[in-house]
């Protein structure tokens, strides 16, 4: 079966009226206001990883998975994307007084001894999993259609979320008696 000339003639005109509307609606005064705030957010973005305060961080991280969970979850697919990255995120953040712990986190690295559950020297543990886990999320979602501002705050939140993973390596480091590299 050949294609149809005149359906794909009428996806070019539609293509062709997207991208016209999407360059006027650029140039709206109520886009400057719009960049201007993901500007602001970008900014207190850099500022919480800048903190090196892992809790700071995973909390900021939360509150944008919330707030997109309830103002931008438009199909159940996303919504339940966001709900998946809030519970890794919850269980994230409580290994976090474990890790904190010596004593405790030496039950977690027995209980994540096999190799597979190992990156490098340390535990894959449910922190580890998150990191890897909401950095592809982030990374799938820069190959999205977004405004360069979109992508310079999903930027920020992948290197928040990598500055935690560093920090978090060094608490596990820390907890197991291995040398800080």
């Amino acid at each position: 079966m050949k294609p149809r000339p005149e359906l794909i003639a009428s996806v070019v005109d539609a293509l062709l009226e997207e991208r016209t509307a999407t360059f006027e609606v650029r140039n709206q005064a109520a886009t400057q206001v719009v960049l201007s705030a993901q500007g602001a957010l970008r900014q207190r973005l850099f500022e919480v990883g800048d903190s090196g305060d892992i809790d700071t961080i995973l909390d900021a991280e939360r509150q944008i998975l919330e707030n997109e969970r309830e103002h931008f979850a438009n199909s159940p697919v996303m919504a339940t994307s966001l709900e998946n990255a809030l519970v890794e995120l919850r269980a994230a953040v409580d290994m976090l007084p474990l890790v904190r712990d010596a004593e405790a986190y030496k039950a977690v690295d027995h209980n994540f001894s096999l190799p597979r559950n190992r990156v490098g020297q340390l535990p894959r543990d449910q922190a580890r999993q998150f990191f890897a886990s909401q950095n592809s999320r982030l990374v799938n979602l820069d190959k999205s259609r977004l405004s360069e501002a979109e992508k310079r705050v999903l930027k920020s939140r992948k290197e928040n979320i990598a500055t935690a993973r560093k920090l978090y390596g060094g608490l596990q480091r820390k907890a197991l008696g291995i040398a800080i590299q």
